[in-house]
């Protein structure tokens, strides 16, 4: 599957985005990174962004999976994992 397929990319836009509607009603804008499959199961990874279009300094990222309804929308599973990146620190 190709991510076209899921989410319709136009080649003048450089970052296709979604928004996700949280459990407490708050909504959260996300760029898609990727979309890949692993096992059977497709995923798709999220970069939140801030109301100014920044991603989280801490590299947080939303990874969900994912599975297309009987007319092909695509609907995002209710398990998720929130990642953040490893920071190091020099001393």
């Amino acid at each position: 599957m190709k991510k076209d397929d899921i989410f319709p990319v136009d080649e003048n836009d450089e970052d296709v985005m979604v928004t996700l509607s949280l459990d407490d009603g708050t909504e959260v804008s996300c760029e898609i990174l990727t979309i890949f499959t692993a096992g059977a199961r497709d995923y798709i990874v999220l970069l939140p962004l801030d109301q100014a279009g920044n991603p989280p300094e801490d590299g947080t990222v939303y990874i969900y999976r994912y599975e297309e309804d009987e007319t092909g929308a695509p609907s995002l599973a209710v398990s998720y994992t929130h990642l953040t990146l490893p920071t190091t620190s020099r001393v």
